[in-house]
Order: structure tokens, then C-alpha cells, then sequence
């Protein structure tokens, strides 16, 4: 969104995404005093707080997932069950802003691929696991969305939960921004296909523990990922068999089912000549 800021600001939407809401004073625990101490040091009401962001605007928007908790819990392990804060955080938020209209908005993975995702981030951060050691910390059929979504979806009086597959969000990102910022984005909306987090190749992540069990100090993970980029030479890791990946997409399958029959969650979806374009 940031490369469209200009346009959605003179479209009268203002968008706070992570650059800007993970600054130590930015959060939206702390700008909206959800914490006791944090309502003692900001000045301004929350109806103040957020008419400050707007700056005029009808429509803010905030991008920040670590505002429903943490992913990991610094020692390899994704906090399980998923974003377990999620609801009492939302509730907080919603407690502060009772009179202004919400939606919320958020993205489902298939399992293999977000444990996956999830591995790479805690090597990255400088947690060393081997695979092995992972899979066996964070068992697959514990990502369960369906479970994560219904507590979001308690949220009092909000206006909507639109749910979307992670693997389709470039062809998905247009029709997200009419029940987000309004009907006239969609066609404007300038989408970049870059991927902002690139994964780890086999190469890497050899090289990663290699340089690990031999005391190498220093930010090893993104080294070896800038030497050993993910491309034809050096094919990506991967942390599942194919046969488990099978059966993960699968019982994804199964949950993307059960999602698209619950009351006050719309799941915003691909026709169905266009979900074969969809890939993990």
C-alpha cells in the first residue's frame, strides 16, 4: 500500500502499516492507551488519537499483525493455539473506540507453507533449530484457522471479518480494497508482484546451521540467504514431505469450507476459473 499512498490520501484514506506502527512510541497499544500506563502518557482521547491519524481522511487503515500477538515465543515454538491475545487485544481496541464503525480484515495460509514461513522467520531472528527440531515443536494440525477466525469474529459490533487465502492475494488485492477503503481503489490500485519476504533455499539453510554449529556469531540467516538465493540453482527448502503437504492442503481445503459457512466472516474468494492460479 505504501507505493499508493498518495493516491489513497487524496482518495481520503489514510493507511499506518508496520513502518510505521512498530515504532517503540507508534503502537497501537500505546496510541490508543489500551494499556493503564499508556492512557497516562498519551494526552489525547482515543476519539482525538485517531481524528490525529486521519488527518481528514473517512477512511484509516491499520496493517500491523503483531497487534494480536506474538508469532513465536523466542525459543522455536509458534505461540499455540494460534494468536491465542487475539481476542482480548481485539476487545480492548473495540472498548476504546466503541462508536466508530470496524472491520477486520485477515489472512488464512495453508499449514505447511505458514509453518514453513514461521521457521524461516525464527531462523532469521536468530533462533537455531534444525528441521526436525521444529516439526516436532509446532505439530501441523495444531494450525487450525477456523478455531483463530471465531475468536476474532467475537469482536462486538464490528462491521464484517473478510478472510482471504494468503496464496491468492496478488489476484485477490483489488476486490480487498472495496470492503476496506471504498469502491474506487480497486481500479486504481497500483499492485506490486515482488515478493516482500523471500524464503530459504536448501543451500541456505544448510549453510545457516553449518555456520551455527561452528560458533559463527553474527546475522548468519540473512547472510546465507543473500549468498544462496532462492532461484533454479538453488531450489527452495522445503520443511514437509510432499506427502504431509498433500494432507495439509487438504485439511486446509476442509477449514476453507467450514470458514465460507460462518455467520459474519466473508471470505473473499477467486472465481472459480482463476483458482488454478493459485500456488502456496
Amino acid at each position: 500500500m505504501r507505493h499508493n499512498r498518495e493516491m489513497l490520501i487524496a482518495g481520503g484514506v489514510r493507511f499506518y502499516g508496520p513502518e510505521y506502527l512498530r515504532f517503540r512510541e507508534r503502537t497501537l497499544e500505546k496510541m490508543f492507551g489500551i494499556h493503564e500506563r499508556a492512557r497516562e502518557l498519551n494526552k489525547r482521547t482515543p476519539e482525538e488519537q485517531l481524528a490525529f491519524l486521519a488527518k481528514g481522511a473517512h477512511h484509516v487503515v491499520f496493517s500491523e499483525e503483531n497487534f494480536i500477538g506474538p508469532l513465536h515465543d523466542g525459543k522455536g515454538h509458534v505461540s499455540l493455539p494460534l494468536y491465542a491475545e487475539a481476542g482480548p487485544r481485539l476487545l480492548a481496541f473495540r472498548e476504546r473506540l466503541p462508536n466508530v464503525p470496524l472491520r477486520l480484515f485477515f489472512s488464512i495460509r495453508r499449514p505447511d507453507a505458514f509453518l514453513q514461513s514461521a521457521y524461516s522467520q525464527a531462523l532469521l531472528a536468530g533462533t537455531f533449530l534444525s528441521p526436525e527440531s521444529f516439526r516436532r515443536r509446532n505439530p501441523i494440525e495444531e494450525v487450525d484457522w477456523v478455531e483463530l477466525l471465531d475468536r476474532i469474529n467475537a469482536t462486538p459490533d464490528h462491521d464484517g471479518l473478510f478472510v482471504w487465502q494468503y496464496e491468492a492475494y496478488q489476484l485477490l488485492l483489488r476486490p480487498l480494497t472495496r470492503p476496506m477503503m471504498g469502491w474506487g481503489f480497486a481500479r486504481r490500485l497500483e499492485v506490486k508482484t515482488d515478493r516482500v519476504h523471500q524464503g530459504l533455499s536448501s543451500a541456505a539453510l544448510d549453510q545457516i546451521l553449518e555456520w551455527h554449529a561452528a560458533g559463527r556469531k553474527g546475522d548468519i540467516a540473512a547472510e546465507a540467504r543473500k549468498k544462496y538465493p532462492v532461484s533454479d540453482a538453488y531450489p527452495k527448502f522445503r520443511l514437509f514431505s510432499k506427502e504431509v503437504s498433500e494432507a495439509a492442503a487438504a485439511w486446509y481445503g476442509t477449514q476453507i469450507d467450514e470458514i465460507r459457512e460462518k455467520n459474519g466472516i466473508q471470505l473473499v474468494e477467486l472465481p472459480n476459473r482463476l483458482r488454478d492460479q493459485v500456488t502456496s
